[in-house]
């Protein structure tokens, strides 16, 4: 018979062998994803997530109770970006042309506080440059309002745009600049930045008005944007001098 102690070690054996076998490395979590529980502990939302395209695919990621990838919520603002994309697919169709005044679309429509649609374009409109009043400005996004009422309160006042279609730049401390915009409505917060060739897009909501601390949306961007500096983000206390080098 085999002595005890040869009895004992084959099973040890076996339950390492298990062991390295069946072991990975963990993968390393983006650094944007590192910032979710922020948004939720200092910028004062119950939940966040986010909806990140990259060269290797979609990645998800959330942080909080209530939130999940397939909610419905308002995306305010951004849906200009959407608007301006289907003109510009149309116009491309040869379906209508950016030259088009909003009167050969919409007749009789803008009549009114000095706007009149027969000397306003598609293309002033898509670049908020029509002169056109903000009717949100009025509602201040609390009150869903019906198309044509939002048309007829914008006619009230006479108003100036300053940027087009949808996209708004920001440049980043790394240099990089990205394209996109924001969309605040009363209990969702949403902002959408991509590069400009589009590989690389970024989305993330919080479930409140905006988040507490505006520094966190540039450094979420700029997390997902920027590469990675020659350190982790293990940064305890906030010590620059306790970084360390990744492995």
């Amino acid at each position: 018979m085999p002595p005890l102690r040869t009895l004992l070690a084959v099973p040890v054996s076996l339950a390492l062998l298990a062991l390295a076998s069946g072991a990975h490395p963990a993968r390393a979590v983006p650094p944007t994803d590192t910032l979710l529980p922020l948004l939720v502990a200092r910028g004062g939302a119950p939940a966040a997530a986010l909806l990140a395209l990259e060269e290797t695919g979609p990645r998800y990621a959330e942080a909080g109770p209530g939130i999940g990838r397939a909610d419905h919520f308002r995306a305010g603002s951004v849906t200009k970006t959407f608007i301006a994309t289907v003109v510009l697919q149309l116009a491309d169709e040869g379906r209508l042309s950016l030259s088009d005044t909003v009167e050969r679309h919409l007749p009789g429509l803008v009549r009114g506080a000095g706007d009149d649609g027969r000397g306003l374009t598609l293309r002033s409109l898509l670049t908020h440059t029509s002169g056109l009043h903000d009717f949100s400005a009025d509602t201040r996004g609390t009150v869903p309002v019906p198309p044509l009422q939002a048309v007829r309160i914008a006619l009230t006042r006479t108003a100036h745009g300053s940027y087009g279609m949808g996209l708004l730049p920001v440049t980043l401390p790394c240099g990089t600049t990205v394209w996109g915009h924001n969309g605040r409505i009363p209990g969702s917060y949403v902002r959408t930045a991509a590069t400009a060739d589009g590989r690389r897009v970024l989305t993330f909501r919080v479930n409140t008005d905006s988040p507490a601390d505006p520094g966190l949306e540039s450094a979420v961007l700029t997390a997902q944007f920027c590469p990675r500096p020659p350190w982790d983000d293990r940064v305890p206390d906030g010590d620059p001098g306790s970084r360390r080098p990744s492995e």
